[in-house]
C-alpha cells in the first residue's frame, strides 16, 4: 500500500475480485472503477474547500473518509457483499479526491519558489515508491498468509487490516 494515497489497491482489488470472488475481469474492472470516478468527482471541489477553509482541515477531512473506506472494503471483502465493496470504494476515492489537492497544496506552500520544482517531483516520487513497495508488501503477505492454509478471502482481509493499522503508525511518524 501507498502509505499515504491511494495505495495500488487497484491492483490488489483486481486480483481479489477475479481470483478469490471469481468475478469477470469486466465486472471487477467496472467495480473498482467506481474508486476512479469518486476521486475525480471530489478533487475538483476539494481544491476550492482548501482554499477557503485551510488544508488541516480538508486534509484531517481526507485520512478520515479514507480510513473509513479501508475499513468498509476490510467488511465487504469479508462478508462478500458487493454494495459494501463499491460503497467502500466510493468513499476511499472521495477521501483520495479530498486529500490530495490540499496536501500537494501545503507541500507546494512550505517550500520557496525556487524549490517548487523540486518540492513537486519529491512528492510524485513518494507517492510512486509508495505504491510500488505497497505491491510488493502486500503480495507477500497474501502470500505467507495462504501458505499457512488460511482461505484465499481470509487472507486477503487480513492484508487490508495489517495495511490499514501500519497505515495509522506511519502517520504518526514525524519527520523534521
Amino acid at each position: 500500500m501507498d502509505l499515504r494515497h491511494y495505495d495500488g489497491s487497484f491492483s490488489r482489488f483486481t486480483l481479489l475480485f477475479h481470483d478469490v470472488f471469481g468475478y469477470s475481469s469486466a465486472y471487477s474492472g467496472m467495480v473498482l472503477a467506481t474508486m476512479a470516478l469518486s476521486i475525480v468527482a471530489v478533487s475538483y471541489y476539494s481544491g476550492f474547500l482548501a482554499d477557503k477553509l485551510g488544508t488541516q482541515k480538508i486534509t484531517s477531512m481526507g485520512i478520515m473518509l479514507m480510513l473509513i473506506g479501508m475499513m468498509t472494503l476490510l467488511i465487504g471483502v469479508y462478508v462478500k457483499l458487493n454494495w459494501i465493496l463499491i460503497m467502500g470504494n466510493l468513499i476511499l476515492g472521495a477521501g483520495v479526491g479530498i486529500f490530495n489537492p490540499a496536501n500537494n497544496k501545503m507541500i507546494m506552500q512550505s517550500v520557496p519558489n525556487e524549490f517548487a520544482a523540486m518540492a513537486a517531483s519529491i512528492n510524485v516520487l513518494s507517492r510512486n515508491a509508495g505504491i510500488a513497495i505497497g505491491i510488493a508488501l502486500s503480495g507477500i503477505g497474501y502470500s505467507a498468509l495462504i501458505s499457512f492454509h488460511l482461505p484465499p478471502d481470509m487472507a486477503a482481509a487480513s492484508v487490508l487490516g495489517l495495511f490499514l493499522i501500519l497505515n495509522i503508525f506511519v502517520r504518526k511518524i514525524k519527520v523534521q
